[in-house]
């Protein structure tokens, strides 16, 4: 074997040991399931982030409920009311359009919606502006889809321009209403109509004054859900219900022990608790061949088969440098 060729094959067989290095340190690690963790009620915050800090893989169990998404059937039927009505709205089918787009704002309030769905929302509240048989409603159907989520920005190819000019207009002269949580001590988040706001009894939020959905998080509580108008929300106390005792025993529960427990919890019968919604992880139930994960750990397994390969190849097919009995 030439120079050349013992270089390659060193190059290939150092390859190879890094990636199994790399394999056996980190892919332990990739697989990991999240911890997800609950805050005392006589602990601190501070401390309770020093713990999360100490624990790899670890979620605060307000973290970890925020990042769920709604029920899939839910969004399914979002989705469809809005096919639906877009449908019949570029047929022009006038008998039938306003109460299309009305199906789809009935969904408004129903769930603690991402920003997809959100969008829908306040496209059908547009759509109902646009198509309003008087100024009156066209005002009405504005104003609501401001209160919903003023930091939508219509687009100026599917609306007419004076209508986005309206609700600029009725954007810049309305003020923002300022709300106080001082009776949600222990809660650190509330989804205001699906958006996530850091809420806290010394920093008030302002926000457009209306009906809204508001889900109160906490890493210690189990999460309450209501629709409040602006006006209540200031003076409406959460009920505390340890999230700990209901999902786990112990202040570490990994991801799929609480799916089980979340079946329960976000599906019980409102003995339990009237707020508590039926919100499943949708994340937690994904196979595993659908994770991310799974795919970085196959490459680089690959990579490291590969390597081997290569070089067993480079050793079956090298020139013999002797002859057999000689």
């Amino acid at each position: 074997m030439n120079t050349k060729s013992q270089s390659h094959t060193c190059n290939r067989r150092y390859f190879a040991l890094i990636l199994t290095a790399y394999c056996v340190i980190n892919l332990p690690k990739a697989f990991a399931e999240e911890v997800v963790m609950f805050r005392g009620e006589n602990e601190t915050e501070t401390e309770f982030e020093a713990q999360k800090l100490a624990r790899n893989q670890s979620v605060g169990f307000d973290d970890f409920v925020a990042k769920q998404s709604a029920p899939a059937l839910l969004i399914e039927n979002l989705n469809q009311s809005f096919l639906v009505a877009q449908d019949h709205f570029l047929k022009s089918e006038i008998g039938v359009i306003e109460n299309d787009w009305l199906d789809v704002t009935a969904f408004a309030h129903k769930a603690d919606w991402a920003k997809p769905q959100r969008e829908m929302i306040q496209t059908a509240y547009l759509r109902l502006a646009q198509i309003a048989s008087d100024a009156t409603s066209t005002r009405k159907y504005l104003l609501e889809a401001l209160c919903y989520d003023d930091e939508f920005v219509p687009d100026q190819k599917l609306f007419p321009p004076p209508l986005i000019e309206q609700y600029n207009s009725l954007k810049s002269h309305i003020p923002k209403k300022e709300l106080t949580f001082i009776s949600a001590e222990g809660f650190s988040y509330a989804l205001i109509n699906g958006v996530q706001h850091r809420i806290s009894s010394r920093t008030p939020l302002h926000i457009r004054p209306g009906t809204k959905r508001i889900t109160y998080l906490s890493p210690t509580y189990m999460p309450v859900s209501r629709v409040l108008d602006t006006s209540e929300i200031i003076k409406y106390q959460p009920q505390k219900i340890l999230a700990q005792k209901i999902s786990a025993p112990t202040s570490k529960l990994k991801q799929r022990s609480l799916v089980k427990s979340a079946e329960d919890l976000f599906s019980a019968p409102t003995s339990i608790s009237p707020s508590i919604e039926n919100k499943m992880p949708s994340a937690i139930n994904e196979q595993f061949y659908k994770k991310p994960k799974f795919w970085v750990g196959a490459a680089i397994l690959a990579g490291v088969v590969y390597a081997l390969k290569s070089q067993n190849n480079e050793k079956a097919g090298a020139a013999p440098t002797h002859r057999e009995g000689l």
